[in-house]
């Protein structure tokens, strides 16, 4: 938002740690009791299920909706659901890699890895 000058308004932000459909649910409720978004970004998918179905309920307007994981049920939900797949493999993978060097004590050059993403583009942003 800031890259393109775009007001960030924190009332459209909720932080959860609790990845549920029912706090993304609770969330969008609270979100649309201030204002209608053009569309959500959320931290995981299953709160992007409750997202959507606040959403249905609560207003008429399309609101585009992107997940984060790209579970195996985002194909299906009615609309199907944009989201970013993490690579979990090799996520895994390399996470398993450091705990392993660092349990067997040997030197770790390298701390940290990325990890390429990539947005799966559904019915929930078209």
């Amino acid at each position: 938002l800031e890259e393109n000058d775009i007001e960030i308004d924190e009332n459209n932000i909720i932080e959860e740690s609790d990845f549920t459909e029912l706090r993304g649910f609770e969330a969008m409720k609270k979100i649309l009791s201030y204002n209608i978004p053009d569309a959500v970004v959320t931290t995981d998918d299953l709160i992007a299920f409750g997202v959507m179905k606040a959403i249905k309920k609560f207003s008429d307007k399309i609101i585009s909706i992107v997940g984060f994981n790209n579970t195996l049920l985002a194909d299906y939900k009615t609309p199907s659901l944009t989201s970013v797949d993490i690579n979990s493999e090799k996520l895994g993978y390399f996470a398993a890699k450091l705990l392993i060097d660092k349990l067997e004590n040997k030197e770790m050059r390298t701390t940290n890895y990325i990890v390429d993403t990539l947005l799966i583009e559904r019915e929930s942003t078209k």
